[in-house]
């Protein structure tokens, strides 16, 4: 009979990567959560990550004539991943200056795969979607609005950001599209 523990998202750690094993649970859904510039932390849904791995600056192809925020591209299931620094498309210190390695979570749209490049992972969250407060733009600046599913609040009262990767790849500096051609 499965146990609850069974019920969350399993990782299993191979040679170099991260993948995700699924079995559904009915009321809360599960994070992935890690660092958001010093002091704060965000997630994603792992309903919406195809797979997280580590990569290494060395690893990644770079590509002249992208938005700052794309690191490049790297070789990934015989397939081009395009790398984006999720730090520097928030404004923040990009990763190339705080880190070697970082972490990448794929994630599909429209029949591509892009990687959502992060310093580290810290944890994974169980959340019921109906304690996600809808993004307030008194707490968050109004261009990381479109980026926001919403927020959490911790016990501590610390809130947790709650991402829509999807939106990063519809920004018109960072379209698929422009980018599969170059």
């Amino acid at each position: 009979m499965p146990t609850k523990d069974n019920q969350a998202k399993k990782f299993k750690i191979t040679r170099k990567f991260l993948t995700m094993q699924s079995i559904k649970n009915q009321t809360n859904k599960h994070f992935l959560v890690f660092p958001l510039g010093i002091t704060e932390k965000a997630a994603i849904a792992i309903e919406e990550i195809i797979e997280v791995f580590q990569l290494s600056f060395r690893e990644v192809v770079p590509v002249e004539e992208v938005p700052t925020c794309v690191l490049g591209n790297y070789e990934w299931r015989q397939e081009k991943l395009w790398l984006v620094d999720l730090e520097n498309l928030f404004g923040l210190t990009p990763m190339e200056y705080t880190t070697t390695k970082f972490m990448t979570i794929v994630i599909k749209n429209h029949n591509k795969f892009v990687g959502i490049c992060v310093r580290k992972l810290l944890d994974l969250k169980q959340l019921n979607p109906r304690d996600i407060q809808s993004p307030n733009p008194n707490l968050f600046r109004s261009d990381l609005l479109p980026f926001l599913q919403g927020y959490f609040l911790e016990q501590n009262q610390d809130a947790l950001t709650i991402l829509n990767p999807q939106t990063i790849t519809q920004l018109p500096s960072f379209k698929i599209e422009q980018l599969s051609k170059v």
